[in-house]
């Protein structure tokens, strides 16, 4: 119904087509915005010169299709732009850029499955920044690890102000300041490029201590000392109070349960004896032993924990065991429950920032899940900042005045 209004209105008055608005876009601009795709084929049928006319920002209706996410418009205006230099805004950013810049997953997966594509790879803007620059000063998290998983993007490539896009990331991650914390998007961006192996030299130049700071990690270092205390003093009432043993004799010495229950406290009180010490060096405020301490620590609680749960389900089981049932049902509901401690804690290492293989492999649903929750947060100014850009998409706010603009502009034409 709306392509037989545009048809009848182009066939009454056909120099509309070229109507501009205040930001000096035309219909097709429009069209491209919305993801109108009837729309677009009608129009570029109309006008085929109308897919390069740009607003008054440089922006080409692929431009505005490519910043919404449409890519069916997207394939549509390609037939009709083959010359990729000339497919530039007034900053020269390509669509690759547009898209990454705006979030659009769907957008940079299509321009980097598509060969003709290529060039758009790594092609830097004015400012000498590639789409993984954009991406990465946007904190858009989904398409930096996009990008950083095609081997083709050059994950070091330096800007006009000398910057890889790690250094633009590690400078985004402490924008808030010492003692901040930073977004769930800018922390996920941080880990998407560093498990790619990319490299931040410029952030080198000032130090370690410079960029990163101490106060951050105390109120970890302080927690984790706290939960090591906890786990040895509940080792060490698991050692004094042995279960079944209460009468001074070794009851239960020949039982399978009660070796395995003597192991895991063991390595429970020792472990978590360790991780205390360990974080103590953590106190001295020396950054490179506060990340140490961090590093080494985590494991060893986590140990620690999964030790102290496997020995409370072993001293039970041993003293319950005559009654089967009851020893049965206890033992698989407690392997359940210690399971699920174990995967919630492994949680806290994903996703992660080391650059194997491997870890990034097994990192990749958390990291999408984390990603979905990340693009909730507000990421600051609309991107585009035309009328056409702007048009409320069915579903969201309207927005009258943006119709009402261009309705009178073709009322005083």
């Amino acid at each position: 119904m709306v392509t037989d209004m545009v048809s009848t209105i182009l066939g009454k008055k056909e120099e509309w087509i070229h109507l501009r608005d205040p930001y000096g876009g035309v219909a097709l601009h429009f069209a491209a915005g919305l993801g109108y795709l009837e729309g677009v084929v009608l129009l570029l049928g109309r006008c085929k010169t109308c897919s390069i006319e740009k607003d008054e920002s440089g922006y080409l209706p692929i431009h505005l299709a490519a910043g919404r996410g449409h890519v069916e418009v997207v394939k549509e205006l390609l037939l009709y732009c083959p010359d990729l230099n000339e497919m530039r805004d007034g900053s020269l950013n390509s669509i690759l850029h547009i898209a990454a810049n705006s979030g659009k997953l769907d957008v940079v997966r299509y321009i980097l499955q598509t060969p003709q594509l290529d060039m758009m790879i790594n092609q830097k803007n004015r400012s000498g920044e590639t789409p993984l620059h954009g991406a990465t000063d946007w904190g858009r998290p989904n398409i930096v690890y996009a990008l950083t998983s095609d081997h083709r993007v050059d994950l070091n490539v330096v800007s006009s102000s000398k910057e890889t896009p790690l250094d633009t990331a590690i400078k985004r991650y402490h924008a808030g300041g010492r003692g901040k914390t930073p977004s769930l998007r800018r922390s996920l961006t941080w880990i998407a490029l560093k498990s790619a192996g990319a490299k931040a030299p410029r952030m080198s130049e000032f130090g370690f201590n410079t960029v990163f700071g101490t106060e951050r990690f105390k109120d970890r270092v302080d927690s984790l000392s706290v939960i090591s205390t906890l786990i040895v003093t509940a080792s060490v009432a698991a050692c004094l109070a042995v279960p079944g043993e209460a009468d001074g004799a070794a009851n239960n010495l020949n039982k399978a349960m009660f070796h395995f229950f003597i192991f895991c406290i063991t390595i429970s009180l020792f472990t978590s004896i360790s991780a205390t010490i360990i974080l103590i060096w953590g106190r001295f405020g020396v950054i490179e032993l506060l990340t140490l301490s961090m590093e080494v620590a985590m494991p060893l609680l986590g140990t620690a924990l999964v030790t102290l749960s496997l020995a409370f389900m072993a001293g039970i089981y041993t003293v319950i065991s005559k009654l089967t049932w009851l020893a049965t049902t206890f033992l698989v509901i407690t392997a359940i429950l210690v399971a699920v401690i174990f995967f919630l804690y492994m949680l806290l290492f994903l996703p992660s920032s080391s650059a194997s293989k491997f870890s990034r492999f097994i990192s990749y649903y958390p990291f999408i899940f984390l990603a979905s929750l990340a693009e909730k947060e507000p990421v600051g100014p609309v991107y585009f900042t035309t009328i056409a850009s702007q048009i409320i998409i069915p579903g969201t706010t309207a927005n009258d005045d943006i119709y009402r603009v261009n309705f009178e502009t073709m009322q005083e034409s």
